[in-house]
């Protein structure tokens, strides 16, 4: 996993052991992009992006949004439903 901002706060924005569920969108540095992926706790997600990077490949938390977590390598995803106001 690449951190850069406290591990603590990184380890809650990051997501692992998804399903796909969705459309697959393309690819991005080799894996698959799926327009919704489901967690183990069955919450859908969809996707919204790519995440900035530092120079160093870690990840630049300060670009997420709140509510939304990053797929390893970099993929941004919001849980459906999910209201920013």
């Amino acid at each position: 996993m690449k951190q850069r901002d406290s591990d603590q706060a990184t380890e809650h924005r990051i997501l692992g052991h998804v399903q796909s569920a969705g459309q697959l969108l393309g690819h991005f540095a080799g894996h698959p992009i799926y327009s919704v992926v489901i967690d183990q706790a069955e919450q859908h997600y969809n996707f919204l992006g790519v995440a900035a990077c530092y120079p160093d490949g870690k990840y630049d938390l300060r670009c997420l949004k709140p509510g939304e977590f990053i797929l390893d390598p970099g993929l941004i995803y919001r849980p459906q439903g999910y209201s920013v106001d």
